[in-house]
């Protein structure tokens, strides 16, 4: 099996805003509680004002484009996704929301230059620190008008604050699974470096927040997204660790308790960025 193959079957399983068992976009709720906003990006009197175009990468269920459409009813609000669990035409009420299937690694169905905010939400493992560098980054920007803002809410994968031993040993045995197939996946913290390595952004910004996986309402719904996206990885380690069935999920329920006892926490970021325009440089 080639690595191409291997990585494909990590995307398809992990993905969970996108997966319909869950009663709604999980990651969307718990970003927004976190920051408290849909964007930092300085765009807010720009969509108020309207005619502008928005573009929401791997858009998962849409949750982020439909609220924002209805909270800016003048400019337009387009989802992309590589899956199809997105609503339907017909499920939609808004004017000014639309979905299309497109996946960012292949070649976005849109010309250079064509939105005014490109936005993108991976808080989940779906994309390798060499993709986010020689493709998805590269796409962004692509679809970008010059002038126009990036914005990408990403979290970090190298490592936890005041991690359990069990935790600790799951995720140094993923980390080593992960780089014996090139599969390099800690992109979070890399994100503003890559972009000025573009050379065709500036302004970039980063601000970070801390996410809790204990405590309050909002540290405990982390915890359980956290659990469900290593249950995810079952198919892959539990063999590769030595775990039956019944191994794996006393090892999670384990990890589940360290999560609280240990005070675990981790890393998201929010990084946003203006496209170089020639014309406004050149005045």
């Amino acid at each position: 099996m080639g690595i191409f193959t291997i990585f494909k079957k990590i995307v398809k399983t992990i993905r969970f805003p996108n997966s319909r068992s869950l009663s709604s976009d999980t990651s969307h709720d718990l970003v927004t509680t976190l920051w408290e906003c849909d964007f930092l990006t300085p765009i807010k009197e720009f969509l108020e004002r309207g005619n502008a175009r928005v573009l929401d990468v791997a858009t998962g269920r849409g949750t982020w484009v439909l609220e924002c459409a209805e909270k800016y009813p003048w400019s337009n609000f387009t989802g992309v996704d590589a899956s199809l669990n997105f609503p339907s035409v017909a499920n939609i009420n808004l004017m000014n929301a639309t979905f299309l299937q497109s996946d960012v690694l292949d070649r976005l169905l849109f010309d250079d230059n064509t939105f005014d905010f490109v936005h993108i939400r991976c808080i989940t493992l779906i994309f390798t620190d060499q993709q986010w560098e020689n493709k998805v980054l590269k796409e962004l920007i692509r679809v970008c008008k010059p002038g126009g803002w990036i914005e990408l809410v990403v979290s970090d994968h190298a490592g936890y604050i005041n991690q359990g031993p069990t935790h600790a040993h799951l995720c140094e045995t993923a980390g080593i699974f992960f780089s014996g197939h090139d599969l390099v996946t800690i992109a979070g913290e890399n994100i503003a470096y890559y972009l000025k390595k573009e050379g065709q952004v500036t302004e970039i910004n980063e601000e970070i927040r801390i996410v809790p996986y204990y405590g309050s309402r909002l540290g405990r719904a982390f915890a359980d997204h956290l659990i469900k996206f290593i249950h995810a990885y079952k198919d892959l380690l539990a063999t590769y660790m030595g775990f039956d069935d019944q191994g794996w999920e006393d090892n999670v329920k384990l990890i589940k308790r360290e999560l609280s006892e240990y005070r675990t926490e981790s890393i998201m970021r929010r990084v946003y960025c203006k496209k170089i325009d020639p014309e406004q440089d050149l005045v």
